[in-house]
């Protein structure tokens, strides 16, 4: 059976045409986050997800940024620190109508074992 570890990163509101970046440390041994260091295995795997609440007006619109949208910043990264622990970070640029309510959450899932 497989699972997937989750938690969140931040939540922010965005004015038109505003970004954010969000980051975390993840670290493999971790408390909280269900690692041990007989789990963190090859293949192991992060992304980071956004959400739009509910009660954002029609109109709307968020983009993952990239070097055209978001002043140069990546979308998406993911690094090993000097600590071995693993940074996820993602950016967002609201590119629709009116104020963006969006939230961040991690996602991983360690490599099975057979």
């Amino acid at each position: 059976m497989a699972y997937v570890d989750l938690g969140e990163l931040g939540y922010y509101t965005l004015s038109e045409d505003w970004i954010v970046t969000v980051w975390n440390n993840l670290p493999v041994v971790g408390i909280g986050l269900g690692f041990t260091n007989s789990e963190a295995k090859p293949g192991q795997w992060y992304r980071v997800a956004p959400w739009l609440d509910a009660d954002n007006s029609p109109g709307v619109s968020i983009a993952i940024g990239d070097s055209g949208t978001a002043n140069g910043r990546s979308g998406e990264a993911l690094s090993i620190d000097d600590n071995g622990n693993v940074v996820v970070a993602m950016t967002v640029v609201n590119t629709g109508k009116g104020t963006a309510a969006v939230g961040f959450q991690w996602l991983s899932a360690p490599q099975l074992t057979e």
